[in-house]
């Protein structure tokens, strides 16, 4: 009986330390700091609650969701991955909102070795191999757009190496894998590479970050007071201090 009473015990929380709720906070990798902040300051104003990160590219974790992932809250670094959900009304209702936004560079290895001196170099024979995100990946759509624009794609597409996410970028260009890299200006803050250039804002949709709670949330309270947190005044400072602009 005392043996069973343990167990029964063991299960419920009821013995020691209470088994914690897990919300998971499925978030792209370029929020990976600024997100572990957020959901560290959740935890302290929710105690028994832990928050589990899942980060990576935001059209793979859109992707796992659709497949039927149990997600709680999903933050995207761009409007597709987050549009194609709220088509397919994986989105709860009006919980959709932009909290941060975020600006594009143009990185290389900390010596430079091909010489290059600003964006325009694209164009030319110094670079051989440039990083990018993969397609679909929202840094990968906003480079794309500003390379369209600027009218250098038709003479870098055949040099382009695509990354999983632009993490994956950062860490190409810093080990010299490749001539240059396009990364979010909060990346390039991470990893001991050179900031060559800022791509003007005008050349490519505004980079802006979507966060929304799930229709099918296995904790939607939870999930709302996580959102919460992140809109807050705390949030927010979070957010700024690892490099992201805050919409008002």
């Amino acid at each position: 009986m005392l043996k069973q009473l343990t167990v029964l015990l063991l299960l419920c929380g009821c013995a020691g330390k209470p088994v914690a709720t897990e919300i998971v906070v499925s978030a792209a990798s370029s929020m990976t700091e600024a997100m572990q902040g957020v959901a560290a300051a959740f935890e302290v104003t929710h105690p028994g609650v832990a928050v589990r990160l899942n980060l990576s590219g935001s059209n793979v974790l859109a992707r796992q969701i659709a497949l039927g992932a149990p997600v709680d809250v999903f933050a995207s670094a761009g409007a597709g991955p987050m549009d194609s959900l709220e088509t397919a009304d994986l989105l709860a209702p009006e919980t959709r909102q932009i909290f941060a936004a975020n600006r594009l560079v143009l990185i290389v290895p900390p010596s430079n070795p091909s010489g290059l001196s600003g964006w325009t170099d694209l164009a030319g024979p110094k670079v051989r191999r440039l990083a990018v995100g993969a397609v679909g990946v929202p840094v990968r759509t906003y480079a794309e757009a500003a390379l369209r624009q600027a009218g250098l794609w038709d003479r870098i597409e055949s040099r382009l190496i695509p990354s999983e996410n632009v993490r994956q970028v950062l860490t190409v260009v810093a080990s010299g894998e490749v001539d240059a890299g396009i990364v979010y200006a909060t990346d390039a803050q991470l990893a001991h590479v050179a900031v060559l250039d800022t791509v003007a804002e005008a050349l490519h949709p505004p980079i802006r970050y979507p966060v929304a709670v799930l229709a099918a949330a296995p904790h939607p309270e939870l999930a709302r007071a996580f959102v919460e947190v992140l809109l807050s005044p705390a949030g927010r400072d979070t957010l700024r201090r690892h490099g992201f602009s805050v919409p008002n």
